[in-house]
């Protein structure tokens, strides 16, 4: 084996020095820096053949000069070296969503959800997809009978409490026989009066009334019956309903008044529902 130790090598006529023959093996011992930093360099038409890796420093490689399969290392592929559109429906894993944390309870309003609109990605709240099933229903009634010809309904009341009732959402508030609803919404308001007289009487009222100012108050639901001229108690039952539109919680309020001929008797019991109210939130105002 020869030797050859020079410092230069430099072509005896032109510009260019080939190194070996076509077929042969040029092999740099482990250790030794072949650098070419300051040189322009020309790579072959192929830079990477095969899988595995290669490593260049300081020059320029045409994308098409790569072939086979280049793997960056860990963290180094950035979000803006994926190109806009580039990953499709095809890249994403069947667990992009399951395998997310859990969400445990009814989203917030503001929770964002993806949609596609015609084909467009869009987010969209909460608020306006979630479902519009009742969200709230509530009743009450009177705990005793109590005699009166006319007047607003102002005590004796309590929520139903009995064997299998149940009520849902937020509750309604009263005051000496006024009404407070939880809630802004399209409110279904009803009120069964249940009582009794012995003996003829034309005409026994049952009204709704509301405020919109939580001061003055109009009748906007009616109902009336009458009882014969029996020798003994007269049982009869009124209902009467309407719907609320409550536009503000503070100002939007309801009662219920009776007004009769003769005075009567309502009935009212803690154990079931005789005389009774029923409000019910069917959706937003």
């Amino acid at each position: 084996m020869s030797k050859i130790e020079v410092n230069t090598i430099e072509p005896q006529s032109g510009t260019t020095v080939t190194v070996g023959a076509s077929g042969d093996t040029i092999t740099i011992p482990s250790g030794a820096t072949l650098d070419a930093s300051n040189a322009t360099t020309t790579l072959p038409a192929n830079v990477v053949t095969t899988d595995g890796t290669q490593t260049l420093t300081n020059k320029t490689i045409n994308a098409s000069q790569l072939t086979g399969t280049i793997t960056p290392s860990d963290g180094t592929v950035t979000t803006a070296k994926i190109g806009a559109n580039e990953v499709t429906g095809a890249k994403l894993n069947n667990d992009v969503i399951s395998a997310q944390t859990e969400l445990a309870s009814e989203p917030a309003d503001t929770d964002e959800f993806l949609v596609s609109d015609a084909g467009t990605i869009k987010r969209i709240d909460y608020s306006l997809i979630k479902g519009g099933g009742l969200t709230m229903a509530d009743q009450w009634r009177i705990t005793a009978d109590f005699s009166s010809q006319s007047g607003v309904i102002t005590s004796n009341f309590e929520q139903i409490d009995g064997t299998g009732q149940g009520t849902l959402g937020s509750a309604m508030t009263q005051s000496s026989g006024i009404f407070t609803f939880p809630s802004t919404g399209i409110y279904l308001v009803k009120f069964n009066h249940n009582y009794y007289y012995n003996g003829f009487n034309q005409y026994n009222q049952a009204r709704i009334d509301v405020t919109t100012n939580n001061s003055s108050f109009s009748t906007v639901a009616e109902g009336n019956q009458a009882t014969a001229n029996e020798s003994s108690n007269f049982y009869v039952s009124t209902m009467v309903e309407t719907l609320v539109d409550v536009t503000d919680t503070a100002n939007v309020k309801v009662r219920f008044q009776l007004s009769s001929q003769n005075t009567i008797t309502t009935r009212g019991r803690s154990s079931d529902n005789l005389t009774n109210f029923t409000f019910i939130r069917l959706g937003d105002t």
